[in-house]
């Protein structure tokens, strides 16, 4: 059980540094689809799925009907 609560929190670490870090990276290039995908999976990982879809929206906004963004929001769909 010690190695499975570890291995949950473990993972917990990385998406809470993801969120960070894709954060930092559509602020320091907005044009960025990569991290705006990156940030919605982050979020679609830890359960934030209303934080995920708001983060869909604005990727939708800036590059239309990409196959990369559609891709997540099934995704995000799928886990919710």
């Amino acid at each position: 059980e010690w190695s499975y609560i570890s291995h949950s929190v473990i993972i917990q670490l990385i998406n809470n540094n993801a969120i960070i870090n894709f954060s930092q990276a559509i602020e320091l290039n907005p044009k960025d689809l990569r991290a705006y995908i990156g940030l919605a999976a982050a979020y679609r990982n830890k359960g934030l799925y209303f934080d995920a879809k708001r983060i869909i929206d604005e990727a939708i906004k800036i590059f239309g009907q990409d196959p990369t963004i559609l891709t997540e929001l099934n995704f995000l769909r799928e886990a919710n």
